[in-house]
């Protein structure tokens, strides 16, 4: 399921608020040609491409973001709140807030501002939380959840890495491999 979702795969989701659970089904597509595939996990700026300015990205704080800021790298975190692997991802992503003054990681969903706040306060997520981004999200061609997007201090893309998976009883992995992502473009981490 989280492999089909990372390549862009349309699902279908089902509320049953009385027992509290969620059901999510892949919906039903033609079979899409590899290229296609790859476009989907690819987004509408280019490597070395100037990041759409969606004005000022406000988080749930009032605190307006700016990707080309001319200070640090802005690692923009996408994801959705019932997203499992978005939630995996919480840890790893407050250690790299905090690990470096070179990054600022801020969080982006299509959740409005009141389901953003309960992920927040509910998974204990401590990075800058963008809510009611839908157009963004689309505008930038985001299908697959979580998706990482590394952006320069002049405002260029340098890096896309999509989907989060981690192995029972891999303590720190997932990290070490995020800081080895980031090192290979040229953020330092503290």
């Amino acid at each position: 399921f989280v492999e089909a979702l990372m390549v862009g795969e349309a699902f279908s989701k089902q509320v049953d608020a009385d027992h509290r659970s969620a059901t999510l089904q892949l919906k039903e597509k033609p079979a899409a040609t590899t290229a296609a595939k790859q476009k989907a996990t690819s987004l509408s700026v280019p490597v070395g491409g100037q990041m759409p300015e969606p004005g000022a990205l406000t988080d749930l704080a009032g605190q307006a973001h700016r990707l080309a800021n001319g200070k640090h790298y802005s690692l923009l975190s996408f994801f959705f709140s019932e997203c499992v692997p978005c939630i995996q991802e919480i840890p790893d992503l407050n250690a790299l807030d905090i690990r470096s003054a070179q990054l600022k990681v801020l969080s982006i969903t299509f959740d409005d501002r009141k389901q953003a706040r309960m992920f927040v306060d509910k998974r204990g997520l401590k990075t800058a939380v963008i809510a009611d981004a839908q157009a963004y999200i689309d505008q930038l061609g985001i299908r697959g959840y979580p998706t990482l997007v590394l952006v320069s201090p002049e405002g260029r893309l340098v890096a896309v890495k999509s989907g989060y998976m981690i192995k029972i009883g891999d303590k720190g992995g997932h990290l070490a491999q995020l800081a080895n992502w980031l090192a290979d473009a040229g953020v330092k981490l503290d």
